[in-house]
């Protein structure tokens, strides 16, 4: 029988020994890969076989090999992966994955006859659990963030739920019930649980949650961890939002500051003017310098053109100076901090 061709376009898998280069945090849209895709089913790995060696190619990970295997479906979200269906995928000869009895969810798209690519760079995913299936209520996104829930509550292991919680970071829209399921998740005595949670709340730009999320990252080891969990505070641009991003620009958490001082920038709020004022004595330079950039825009002094990075960097002292001079003579009357 001629096998239906599948491009497997993304993987969201168990996790590998020598494990290929995956996606940052935050860096793919659960929405994106449906709507791109021609299925998407969670099963099981059947069949695992090398079709070919690639002479001569070789991954950072070693001699790059054709890897073909079948799919025992447990659920399809988006169209059907029959039985008969062979899907290969080019990765490397050490790779532990696929192996046989491997389970999780494939995103796939249709291909030439016979022919199964990998199209995503990345290899796989292994931050979703699916190890159980919800009551079947709905379809597509709407019954997968049902079955991330559904596992969320059944693991223990707080690198497991952090990654769950991280899983539920890919989804555009989440439902007012899976936000309250997950809020309890930021008090978790474990960072990488309570990040990944308010990782996920930041998504819906709640200027609440952005608040307690300010609060947290007062822990100066949050630094270590939070680059893990993408927070996309740089697209958001509720004014409601604004004080909380002034706030979280002024800690010393990289995968925050920088996000949320950029957000404060984009709005060009008069009203951040005092806070921005404040981050020129931030201890990161860099900072520092976005804030210079802002209040420039924001203010527009006379003869005070935003310089960008460098320009600041080799005249901070004269140029912090001048602010501050400016700011006790009239900024502080012109931009009452409130």
């Amino acid at each position: 029988m001629l096998k239906r061709s599948l491009v497997l376009a993304i993987l969201i898998w168990a996790p590998l020994s020598y494990a290929p280069p995956g996606p940052s945090a935050g860096s793919y849209r659960i929405e994106s890969l449906f709507n791109t895709s021609d299925a998407v089913c969670a099963g099981t790995v059947r069949g695992v076989r090398d079709a070919a060696s690639l002479a001569g190619a070789q991954s950072p990970y070693g001699p790059t090999v054709i890897r073909t295997f079948s799919l025992a479906t447990a659920r399809c979200y988006k169209g059907a992966l029959q039985p008969d269906d062979d899907v290969q995928y080019t990765t490397y000869e050490r790779a532990a994955w696929p192996a046989n009895g491997d389970y999780g969810l494939l995103v796939i798209k249709r291909s030439s006859a016979g022919i199964f690519t990998l199209m995503s760079p990345w290899g796989n995913l292994d931050d979703a659990s699916l190890s159980l299936l919800a009551p079947l209520e709905s379809s597509g996104t709407s019954q997968l963030e049902t079955d991330l829930l559904f596992n969320l509550r059944a693991l223990s292991d707080p690198e497991a739920v952090s990654r769950q919680l991280r899983m539920l970071q890919g989804f555009d829209h989440l439902r007012p019930a899976t936000i309250a399921i997950v809020r309890p998740y930021t008090k978790d005595t474990d960072r990488r649980v309570a990040t990944a949670a308010f990782a996920v709340l930041a998504r819906t730009e709640d200027p609440a949650d952005l608040a307690a999320l300010c609060q947290y990252a007062q822990d100066p080891k949050l630094d270590e961890i939070a680059w893990q969990y993408g927070f996309n505070l740089g697209s958001i641009r509720k004014q409601e939002a604004r004080q909380a991003l002034e706030c979280l620009a002024g800690t010393q958490v990289r995968a925050l500051n920088y996000e949320a001082v950029g957000a404060v920038r984009a709005m060009r709020s008069p009203a951040s003017v005092p806070g921005l004022m404040r981050l020129l004595d931030h201890p990161d330079q860099n900072m520092q310098s976005i804030a210079y950039n802002a209040l420039c825009e924001i203010v527009q002094r006379k003869g005070y053109p935003a310089l960008g990075g460098n320009g600041f960097l080799l005249n901070r002292a004269a140029l912090v100076a001048s602010w501050r001079q400016w700011w006790n003579e009239t900024g502080m009357l012109q931009y009452p901090d409130r």
